[in-house]
C-alpha cells in the first residue's frame, strides 16, 4: 500500500523523452519518421497509458492528494495527444467496482462488437482497432456529464481464456515497459497497491496466485484470440445482478435482459427513472457516482 517514490521520476523522464526527441526526430526524412514514431514513440506512450492506468489509482501521492494524482496524470497524458486521463479514472473506478457487470462495467465489449468481430479477419480487425472501441465504448454505454478536471484535461491537452475467469495474470519480460500492468488478478485484489509492488504480492502470496491461469505471451495470447473459434469480443464472464446489486438490483433495466450477451449500443430505457424500492434513486449508482466525484476511495 501508499505510493511509490520513484514512479512520477520514471513517468516525468519518458514524457520529457518523447516531448524532446519528437522535435529532432521531426527533422529527419519521412521513413525515419513514420518508423520511429512506431517503434520509439509509440512504445513510450503505450507505456504511458499504462502509468496513466496505475495514476488513476492514486499511486503517485497517496489518496489523501487526489487533485495532485489527477494533475499528475494530465502531465503523462501530454505525448499521448488525446486527453484521456480524467476519463479513464471516472471509469475505471466502477470497472473495479462491478467488475464483468453491464452497463457499469465498460470493459466489457458491446453486443454489437460481441456478434460482428466473430471470424479470423475481423477478430484481426478488432485488434487493431481496440484503441478506438475502448476509448469511445464508455461515452456510448454509459454516457456522463464531462467533470471540470475532464474539461481542463481537454484543454490541456479485462477475455475469457480459461472458462470461469473474469481476468487473468502475465508473468513475463514486457512487464518491465509496461509498470507491471500484466500482474492483473494482483492488481484486482489490490488496486491501491503500486505496480512496481505487485511482483512481490505474488510472492508473499504464491499460494493462492500460482494455482490460477495465466498467460506467459502475450504474442500467444493474440494468436489465441484470433484462430481460436471460441474465442472473441464474445468471450468474457459476466456476473449476475442479483450477486452484485442485491435487491438493488430491481432497479437496474438490463436485470431481465438476456444476460449471455453485453447490450447493444446505446442508453437502456430507464435508466434515469427513480427507482421503486424505498422511493429512491438506485442507491448502487449514487454510492458510485458520489465515491467518483470525492475521489477518496479506498482499498477493501
Amino acid at each position: 500500500m501508499g505510493p511509490d517514490p520513484h514512479f512520477k521520476y520514471i513517468v516525468s523522464a519518458m514524457v520529457i523523452f518523447n516531448i524532446v526527441s519528437s522535435y529532432y526526430i521531426g527533422k529527419l526524412p519521412l521513413v525515419w519518421i513514420l518508423v520511429l514514431a512506431y517503434t520509439l514513440g509509440g512504445v513510450i506512450n503505450h507505456s504511458l497509458t499504462l502509468a496513466i492506468h496505475d495514476i488513476s489509482h492514486n499511486v503517485v501521492f497517496g489518496n489523501y492528494y487526489p487533485t495532485a494524482n489527477r494533475l499528475f496524470g494530465m502531465w503523462a497524458n501530454l505525448p499521448i495527444g488525446v486527453p484521456m486521463s480524467i476519463s479513464f479514472k471516472k471509469y475505471h473506478v466502477e470497472h473495479h467496482r462491478y467488475q464483468s457487470t453491464d452497463f457499469y462495467d465498460v470493459d466489457l465489449p458491446t453486443r454489437f462488437e460481441g456478434v460482428f468481430f466473430r471470424n479470423i479477419p475481423l477478430k484481426i480487425l478488432w485488434i487493431f482497432l481496440q484503441p478506438f472501441f475502448y476509448s469511445l465504448r464508455p461515452f456510448i454505454v454509459r454516457p456522463k456529464p464531462p467533470t471540470t478536471l475532464e474539461l481542463l484535461n481537454v484543454a490541456v491537452q479485462h477475455y475469457m481464456y480459461a472458462k470461469g475467469y473474469e481476468t487473468y495474470s502475465y508473468y513475463g519480460v514486457w512487464n518491465l515497459l509496461t509498470f507491471n500492468v500484466g500482474y492483473h488478478m494482483e492488481h484486482h485484489d489490490f488496486p491501491y497497491i503500486p505496480g512496481s509492488r505487485l511482483p512481490e504480492v505474488k510472492r508473499i502470496a504464491a499460494e493462492f496466485y500460482d494455482v490460477l491461469p495465466h498467460h506467459t505471451s502475450w504474442l500467444k495470447v493474440l494468436w489465441d484470440f484470433v484462430f481460436d473459434k471460441e474465442m472473441g469480443p464474445f468471450a468474457r464472464v459476466k456476473r449476475n445482478y442479483d450477486d452484485v446489486f442485491g435487491e438493488n438490483s430491481k432497479c437496474n433495466p438490463y436485470l431481465h435482459a438476456d444476460n449471455t450477451m453485453v447490450p447493444i449500443l446505446g442508453k437502456p430505457e430507464g435508466l434515469d427513472r427513480k427507482c421503486a424500492l424505498d422511493g429512491q434513486t438506485d442507491s448502487v449508482e449514487n454510492k458510485a457516482s458520489t465515491e467518483n466525484e470525492t475521489d477518496h476511495e479506498k482499498a477493501d
